[in-house]
């Protein structure tokens, strides 16, 4: 015995209204593949512009062609990560707070956006 299963949508689909759109990226190497040098340190996010850090944070620039292994991909000081596209990654404190140092130490990262954004938009 064979059963059949119809489904059925009553009404146009997005893409059949022709109200699908493509959509852009706003932020300019998202992969971070793009780099002048391969990382041999720490603090070196400037290696992949257009990407900085607009703080004394020192975020970290994580790439495959790393001559030495602290900062190479997917193998490096913090562990096992594979990049999640490509070879390369940025990885962050985003917040570490030292009991015996008594301080808070954050890192960010910042880029400029390709475009401005809309407001009521939704990315």
């Amino acid at each position: 015995m064979q059963a059949f299963f119809n489904c059925t949508y009553p009404h146009p689909s997005p893409l059949e209204r022709g109200e699908a759109y493509a959509q852009t990226n706003l932020v300019p190497n998202p992969s971070f593949e793009v780099f002048t040098n391969c990382p041999m340190s720490n603090s070196q996010i400037y290696y992949s512009p257009p990407w900085y850090t607009p703080t004394w944070g020192s975020p970290d620039y994580f790439n495959a062609c790393a001559p030495v292994y602290n900062f190479s991909v997917p193998m490096s000081f913090s562990g096992n990560q594979p990049a999640r596209t490509g070879v390369a990654y940025a990885g962050l404190f985003l917040y570490n707070y030292s009991i015996g140092a008594n301080y808070d130490f954050r890192e960010y990262l910042q880029v400029q956006l390709t475009d401005s954004l809309i407001q009521d938009r939704k990315y």
